[in-house]
């Protein structure tokens, strides 16, 4: 007998009338031959037929379990092609009542309960679509582990004091710097810790511990107790009378004329008030009107003036020796006023005040009184430990971010008495808000309301605070809910003072200091107490070390000098408020390696700053921002 599978191709002889092919491929069809052949080896003719072989599904061999949790198991599944491979896999946790797809032969059923049995069902899918039987078994999930953790704490946050973790059947340890427990092991289905917190018995304080670091280098810098500043206080200072020289001039603004005219009624004195009055009724417009006069006394000066609501095209200027000092321009809807810093003058400098008259006619011109003060005390006052330099180890870990310590400051600065207290800033500004609506006093502006009303009480703001741009009615971000000072950092907070005398930029840091603080002195409106505050424009200015950028420089100019540029380690944040006003409606900012006069309806960063409470106390790490110090109260 011969027998054929391929058509006559191949032949397979036996002597049996019965014949099984094997090896074939399932799902194929074969083309059957059969013929006999007698012992003269005659055929006979052949017989034809076509038969095709059974398809073979896809099989599931296996299925395991692993990685069993209370709340997850872990399916991994052995699976054979049959006559197409396997494409797709089908996983079921109750028993096939619904299934999950994936490419993948291992799955992971999360979200799970704790100590449950779960009957999985599994098959498998080939590329034609043909299924495999399902595969089924059971597993039980791992039980829930239940952690007490008993404290002696009563308040509703976690203390910043240290804290010592006592545990059974589990392995834990107390993060200081984020105030966690974080546990690494557990050992058994019930466990328990003890979280005690408890200050040190010997405290080392943040302030005594700084002031220890006076004159040692701290990272890229170095922490210095810089030289004492003169302030100058014009507290009770009166009007002064001048020398017995004194020139009214007049001049056409408009041309680079230098012929000057005498003019005696455009600008008037009055002998009992020691004061100066501009007379618009007397003057033209486009012209110029000066005053030219001595001090009749050396001695440290400054300018204060009134400026009545007009065009305005009206500018007060003060020059000194031929140099202009600053120019205070009229509003139409308000008055102007200020002083103005003229710093020590002699009897020889000649001081000009000219108002140069812009309007069309001499009904909208604004009348300009100014007076001369000579400062009746100037005192020796200590500037502070600070950190100073590009990048001082300087980073705090305050109300669970980066902060960075300005330095330590006595009570002359922040007005806690008998105190030594440090100032730090926020490292990160991440709001926006213009200064005030009114003013240029911190005392009186908005951002004042925000940081103290709000940002220091975790609540969100009143509208009528929070002005992104006031001028142009756009809101700020003010919801302090969730971002503002904490309740276990508000302890460390101390209520200070803060100064905003009015202070010229372009002066040296010392003299700007000694502004701050002497002009305020004169007027209670520029002494505020708050929690929160803003960095002084002194505090920049102290930033950089004296042998980069020498205490003599104006601040106006760092950012033109190759030895400034670059050496604050506070320069790196452009257009950020300070505390510190300019004369009539402006406060200076830092803008990059430069201080900036904005006007306080304008928008820049806001950065918080504090003084800490004296008890504050050092717990762990190097001033870093990857060890930043952590303190505790």
């Amino acid at each position: 007998y011969m027998y054929s599978r391929d058509n006559g191709s191949n032949w397979y002889e036996s002597t049996s009338n019965s014949y099984t092919f094997s090896g074939l491929t399932s799902n194929t069809t074969f083309y059957i031959q059969v013929k006999v052949v007698d012992n003269n080896d005659r055929e006979s003719a052949v017989s034809n037929t076509t038969e095709q072989t059974q398809y073979l599904n896809p099989t599931v061999n296996n299925v395991s379990t692993s990685n069993i949790t209370a709340e997850s198991i872990t399916l991994t599944v052995t699976a054979s092609a049959g006559s197409n491979n396997v494409s797709t896999y089908y996983y079921s946790k109750n028993n096939g009542s619904s299934y999950v797809s994936s490419t993948s032969n291992t799955y992971t059923f999360t979200g799970l309960e704790p100590e449950t049995t779960y009957n999985f069902s599994v098959y498998v899918e080939d590329s034609a679509g043909h299924n495999s039987e399902a595969y089924t078994l059971s597993e039980i999930t791992a039980y829930a582990p239940t952690v007490t953790i008993a404290s002696n704490n009563s308040n509703s946050y976690s203390p910043t004091s240290p804290a010592m973790l006592n545990c059974a059947d589990v392995t834990a340890s107390y993060n200081q710097k984020y105030r966690t427990v974080n546990i690494s092991q557990i050992n058994n289905k019930y466990t328990s810790c003890n979280l005690t917190y408890q200050a040190p018995s010997s405290k080392t304080y943040l302030n005594n511990y700084i002031i220890g670091l006076t004159g040692t280098t701290q990272g890229n810098g170095r922490v210095v107790d810089e030289a004492n500043a003169t302030i100058y206080n014009y507290a009770n200072a009166s009007n002064v009378s001048l020398s017995t020289y004194s020139s009214y001039r007049r001049t056409y603004n408009s041309y680079s004329s230098s012929t000057e005219y005498s003019t005696s009624s455009a600008i008037t004195f009055n002998s009992s008030s020691l004061t100066w009055v501009t007379n618009p009724s007397a003057m033209r417009s486009a012209y110029d009107y000066h005053l030219y006069f001595y001090p009749s006394t050396s001695g440290y000066y400054q300018i204060c003036y009134n400026i009545d609501a007009g065009h305005a095209g009206n500018d007060l200027v003060v020059s000194i020796n031929g140099e202009k000092v600053n120019t205070f321009s009229a509003e139409t809807s308000y008055e102007v006023s200020g002083c103005e810093d003229l710093g020590y003058l002699t009897t020889s400098n000649q001081i000009k005040i000219t108002h140069e008259a812009g309007s069309n006619d001499y009904y909208s011109m604004p009348s300009i009184t100014f007076s001369l003060q000579r400062a009746t005390l100037n005192r020796s006052v200590d500037t502070g430990y600070r950190y100073e330099g590009k990048s001082p180890n300087n980073f705090i870990w305050f109300n669970d971010e980066l902060w960075q310590i300005i330095g330590v400051f006595g009570d002359n600065i922040h007005g806690v008495s008998g105190q030594n207290l440090v100032k730090i800033i926020k490292y990160t500004p991440n709001m926006y808000y213009n200064f005030g609506t009114y003013s240029n006093l911190f005392g009186e502006s908005s951002i004042k309301n925000i940081l103290n009303d709000y940002y220091n009480s975790s609540n969100s703001t009143s509208e009528n605070y929070c002005y992104y741009s006031y001028r142009n009615g756009i809101k700020g971000d003010c919801d302090f809910t969730h971002k503002g000072i904490k309740d276990e950092y508000r302890q460390m907070i101390a209520n200070a003072k803060w100064y905003s005398g009015d202070i010229n930029g372009n002066t040296p840091v010392t003299q700007v200091f000694g502004n701050e603080f002497g002009f305020a002195l004169a007027d209670s409106d520029r002494i505020t107490n708050a929690y929160v505050g803003l960095i002084n424009a002194s505090d920049f200015g102290y930033s950089y070390l004296s042998s980069n950028c020498s205490r003599s420089q104006n601040m106006y100019d760092y950012d033109e000098l190759s030895n400034c540029i670059g050496n604050s380690w506070l320069y790196n944040i452009p257009v950020e408020w300070t505390v510190s006003p300019l004369s009539d409606r402006y406060v200076m900012t830092i803008y990059s390696d430069n201080v900036n006069a904005y006007s306080y309806y304008s928008t820049a960063k806001v950065r918080p700053v504090v003084y800490l409470n004296s008890n504050v106390y050092l717990i762990s790490g190097n001033g870093t921002m990857a060890n930043p110090y952590v303190v505790g109260v």
